[in-house]
């Protein structure tokens, strides 16, 4: 899709683009319960999240997105993707703390412990003290460098 009068909207022709292959990892069957709520994919804009429960889970919605991108001549950016690993809650259920990598096509996906999605900062720590630190620190106290006058 083009400019229209002069503007160009490049959301509107990813939603477009990208609506089948959305609906086939929706319907993939592969996901996460999140406040009672099935979720497996996360799509703003050009940014998109897949979740999975497992290791295998995840390779499983990877190799379908990729194949799904093929269809449409999509390319993702495989420097760009990432994976993050939560810990379960009840940690009786941690089976290993190292996997092996995660593959898109013949590209190695990099496990990491925190990443900056849209404007948040996302951690495996499950809070958001990061998020929380970056925006203290931009909003400087307006009096930090006001030093008062003795008369």
């Amino acid at each position: 899709m083009g400019p229209v009068n002069g503007v160009y909207y490049p959301h509107i022709s990813f939603s477009r683009y990208v609506k089948e292959l959305l609906g086939a990892v929706a319907k993939s069957g592969i996901g996460c319960n999140v406040a009672n709520q099935f979720v497996n994919i996360l799509a703003y804009a050009d940014n998109v999240v897949l979740i999975a429960p497992s290791r295998t889970g995840f390779q499983s919605l990877m190799s379908l997105w990729c194949k799904h991108a093929v269809v449409i001549n999509m390319s993702v950016n495989k420097n760009k993707t990432v994976c993050m690993m939560f810990k379960p809650k009840n940690r009786n259920r941690i089976v290993a703390s190292e996997f092996p990598r995660l593959m898109m096509d013949d590209h190695p996906v990099n496990f990491v412990k925190t990443f900056k999605y849209l404007t948040h900062i996302i951690n495996d720590q499950e809070h958001d003290n990061d998020a929380i630190h970056r925006e203290i620190k931009k909003r400087v106290h307006p009096y930090k460098y006001f030093k008062p006058q003795i008369w």
